[in-house]
């Protein structure tokens, strides 16, 4: 009975290790495959320009530096500490204070937003209002500009000689002046920050609402229901899921935004954990801006995780069924043109007008004198003179402005292009490999920069690239730098764009060149490319268009050589050169409105050619 019992032992100990052997050879040959390789390729680089510095900036944070032996007598450079974290978390002016302002302008301007991007959604989606075209125009337009370009327009209106600015538009055209409140703090950063991003909401909540049967409603209301029982048991009921992720969009976007705050909040000593990364690390206090910036990275990913949470665990409505649904617009009656009309001079005051004071008081000559006679192009053109804005020459006429031109081209074009490839790359891995754990990896990693807030994501990037460490060069200060956290931050742009390119592709286009003895190359050249074109096309005309546009994320790595156009109109701003920042900002939203026009063509000119590339 023993030498049986060691027998069956044995095969079962051969079985595991066949089992075993089987099961390396299967991953070996899956891992040397053309698909493993670049998967592994991928994951390296996600790994090395997303991973590794938060984990720098981490360890960082917990570890004492040279400026700290001062503090901790005796100690050793590189010894684990917990003192940054218990200093700056434990502290009002540091971290808590800054934390609830933040709180509260993410989640007063969230609200404001969803109420303005959800009554222009149901206006231009289920109503027969008119002018929609028009209205919805302007309800994308804020987003297409830079975000703090509305709190520039802002202040340019609003100020007065009471809060120690020169006379804006308001003062002088009708004598008023504004109370401070409403000028500097958290009131105008809401406003302005609603103004900004509720055209997430008003795109979300469209795209929500147009998906309804108008029948359902219709039924209710033959049944007896009101309008308000059929908003609340119908049609809210179906687009919470799309109301949830505007939402959690929106104060997520809030709660990083530093153009905006540095603006509107910094003149009235109104700080959030965004401007205070920037104030901790311009005052050299690395370890603790590390940790506020841990604690802002944190705090968004809790609020992605309780929105995927919510969302994938309350029960689904299906309102497409094998009929096609109807669409009935809701009447408005005789008040149609009223409600378009409020609903047009709404948007005039609070997106057009701002928009145009600015740029109108770059042709002013001398600040707060909103005449005619004082309308001049000197800050557009003029040659420099001593006595205004410290002897800088116009925009058009000036070699520093010219240069930030020049870098802004180079960082956006080379990281749209970086990120188009890189992009197509990470959706061949994830449709090719579905399933595996690679992967599952990939996708996961490439999503991660999505819940980094981009001033957090710029002072992750000085952590780990101020100093060279091992495999780390020293890059601060460098046009590379500045493209390779552009890359790391947008790549899951394209990521979407190359997973949903890679799904209209058939693997067996491939397998066919494969067993013609096409190369990995040639295969990828002469069929992936080719034929995800769109896809990559569209990755790189957005990412070109958001990089133009983009200051949180430089603003801590730029130097007086390596700036970009955002970048030098914040400098202009921080001098008091007011008037040059308003004509550059004026500048950088004619280049981004040209860009979004060019995108706008060109997805036109590709929607009327599918039909024949089916063909």
């Amino acid at each position: 009975m023993k030498v049986q019992h060691n027998s069956d032992a044995s095969r079962q100990a051969n079985g595991a290790l066949s089992d075993l052997d089987a099961f390396m050879r299967r991953a070996t040959r899956r891992l040397l495959s053309p698909q493993g390789i670049i998967s592994m390729v991928v994951l390296v680089v996600l790994a090395y320009v997303v991973l590794m510095p938060v984990a720098f900036m981490i360890h960082d944070s917990l570890t004492l530096s040279g400026d700290d032996l001062r503090l901790v007598p005796g100690a050793t450079e590189g010894t684990f500490t917990m003192k940054h974290w218990i200093r700056t978390f434990t502290s009002w002016p540091r971290f808590l204070g800054p934390l609830r302002n933040t709180l509260v302008v993410s989640a007063g301007a969230t609200v404001l937003a969803m109420i303005i991007g959800g009554v222009f959604a149901w206006l231009t989606t289920l109503t027969d209002v008119p002018f929609k075209r028009f209205m919805g125009f302007l309800c994308m337009l804020p987003y297409m500009i830079p975000s703090w370009a509305f709190s520039m327009a802002w202040v340019e209106i609003l100020q007065h000689r009471g809060v120690g600015r020169p006379t804006g538009f308001l003062t002088y055209l009708t004598g008023l002046r504004a109370p401070e409140w409403l000028v500097f703090g958290p009131v105008p950063i809401i406003i302005n920050c609603a103004i900004h991003y509720f055209p997430f909401a008003y795109l979300t909540m469209s795209a929500a609402l147009s998906g309804i049967d108008t029948q359902l409603e219709e039924a209710a209301d033959i049944l007896g229901a009101s309008r308000l029982a059929v908003m609340r048991k119908i049609t809210f009921p179906l687009i919470t899921p799309a109301l949830l992720s505007a939402a959690i969009m929106v104060f997520s976007r809030v709660m990083g935004t530093f153009g905006t705050v540095s603006i509107l909040g910094v003149p009235a000593r109104y700080q959030v954990l965004a401007t205070q990364v920037y104030s901790l690390t311009r005052f050299g206090r690395m370890s603790e801006a590390s940790a506020v910036a841990v604690a802002l990275i944190v705090l968004c990913a809790i609020i992605v995780y309780i929105n995927n949470r919510v969302i994938g665990t309350r029960r689904n409505y299906a309102v497409i069924g094998g009929k096609g649904t109807k669409k009935r617009p809701f009447s408005l009656g005789k008040h149609r043109y009223l409600v378009g009309s409020i609903s047009l001079g709404f948007l005039g005051v609070f997106v057009l007008l701002p928009l145009f004071l600015l740029a109108y008081s770059s042709l002013m000559l001398n600040v707060g004198d909103w005449s005619l006679g004082n309308i001049s192009a000197h800050w557009w053109v003029g040659q420099p003179t001593a006595y205004l804005a410290h002897g800088e020459p116009g925009i058009l006429v000036n070699p520093s402005v010219w240069k930030a031109a020049w870098n802004t081209i180079r960082v956006s074009v080379s990281t749209a292009l970086l990120c188009g490839a890189f992009g197509l790359l990470i959706g061949y891995v994830v449709v090719r490999m579905k399933g595996s754990t690679v992967a599952t990896l990939v996708d996961a990693i490439a999503f991660v920069p999505v819940v980094i807030p981009s001033i957090a994501f710029g002072a992750v990037y000085l952590s780990i690239f101020a100093k060279p460490r091992p495999f780390v060069p020293m890059l601060y200060g460098s046009f590379v730098l500045l493209v390779l956290v552009a890359f790391a931050k947008r790549v899951p742009y394209t990521t979407r764009t190359g997973v949903s390119a890679m799904h209209q592709i058939s693997a067996e286009l491939e397998e066919a060149a494969y067993l013609q003895g096409a190369s990995l190359w040639k295969r990828i050249t002469r069929i992936l490319f080719p034929l995800a074109r769109p896809g990559f096309v569209a990755g790189v005309f957005l990412v070109a268009t958001t990089t133009m546009r983009e200051m949180s994320l430089f603003v801590l790595l730029m130097s007086p050589g390596n700036r970009v156009l955002a970048g030098q109109t914040f400098v202009y701003n921080e001098i008091g050169a007011s008037q040059l920042s308003n004509a550059l900002m004026t500048f950088i939203m004619i280049l981004s409105l040209a860009l979004a026009g060019i995108v706008k063509l060109w997805e036109k000119h590709a929607s009327q050619a599918q039909p024949a590339l089916h063909e």
